[in-house]
């Protein structure tokens, strides 16, 4: 088995969750791409009740930590939801609040007293009920700069990861699975995951149900529908997004995106463009985070 693992190919697909870039005036995205984490990102919710009704929040497999700042502080991590919801169902954001959150890949949430990831699914946990450092939490939440609320939650964070994976016993099959299912965008089947650890379908199923609060196949439909988000936000036409993300007719395509979006690829696409996805929507990196430093939001 762990030579399987060296074989395989880290490929990740990020999770995103554009819909909830409606909620902001500024949306502000800082890709990290280590230690587990995807991306940080923070915003102010808006004060629009349309905007706020508009907003969705869709299945990306991953596990989110939210921090309402300012007044009433609060932190909750919410795991993957399985279809779409409302923000009314993310209580952790009110209108007019500034947010700071962490979104982390896929099966790789470290979260504090080895929280379970697979409890998350659907559901969310007070960060102050797990976690005994409250002092942390609320430096995060008084903070007004993004890059200082990242500094801060990567002093505490970091620490625990490394202690965390020196002393896990994560399971070889779970991690592979999780490999080969980023690697392929969903599309491995589960007999060839069988094939190539030598455990049966039926152990397979329970053992990543167990870890990671889904079961192997809803997780593929999940990691496939955030690859088509990723390949619809390029522009590209709709027959090559399909045929990319592994669906041999349109039919089947819109019928699957419509599941876990409630609306077809068009009516989604005009929902993000009317909204002015693209200029609220900003991306930062390691070459333009010294210019934010110092900024507030």
């Amino acid at each position: 088995m762990q030579n399987l693992l060296k074989k395989s190919v880290g490929t990740r697909v990020m999770p995103r969750q554009p819909l909830m870039v409606m909620a902001a005036e500024k949306y502000y995205v800082y890709r990290y791409g280590k230690f587990g984490i995807s991306h940080f990102y923070s915003f102010t919710a808006a004060t629009d009740s349309g905007a706020m009704d508009a907003a969705q929040v869709v299945p990306d497999g991953s596990s989110d930590i939210v921090f309402h700042c300012g007044d009433g502080y609060r932190a909750d991590c919410y795991g993957t939801r399985l279809y779409s919801h409302g923000l009314v169902d993310i209580p952790t954001i009110q209108p007019g609040s500034r947010m700071f959150g962490i979104r982390f890949y896929q099966g790789q949430a470290y979260l504090p007293n080895n929280f379970p990831e697979a409890e998350l699914t659907e559901n969310r946990v007070n960060m102050y009920a797990i976690m005994r450092d409250h002092q942390t939490l609320d430096r995060i939440c008084r903070s007004k700069n993004f890059m200082e609320q990242i500094q801060i939650f990567l002093s505490m964070y970091l620490n625990d990861y490394c202690k965390f994976t020196e002393m896990s016993m994560k399971n070889y099959a779970v991690d592979y699975m999780l490999r080969r299912m980023m690697e392929s965008r969903g599309l491995v089947k589960q007999k060839d995951l069988s094939d190539e650890t030598k455990y049966s379908v039926r152990y397979l199923n329970e053992l990543f149900t167990q870890n990671l609060g889904v079961s192997p196949k809803a997780f593929c439909r999940m990691i496939q529908y955030q690859y088509l988000i990723s390949l619809l936000n390029t522009g590209s036409n709709l027959s090559d997004v399909a045929f990319k993300a592994g669906f041999y007719d349109q039919a089947h395509f819109i019928h699957e995106f419509k599941l876990f979006t409630n609306m077809t690829p068009t009516c989604y696409l005009k929902k993000l463009h009317n909204s002015g996805y693209e200029k609220k929507l900003v991306v930062m990196n390691q070459q333009n985070f010294m210019s934010h430093e110092q900024q507030t939001f």
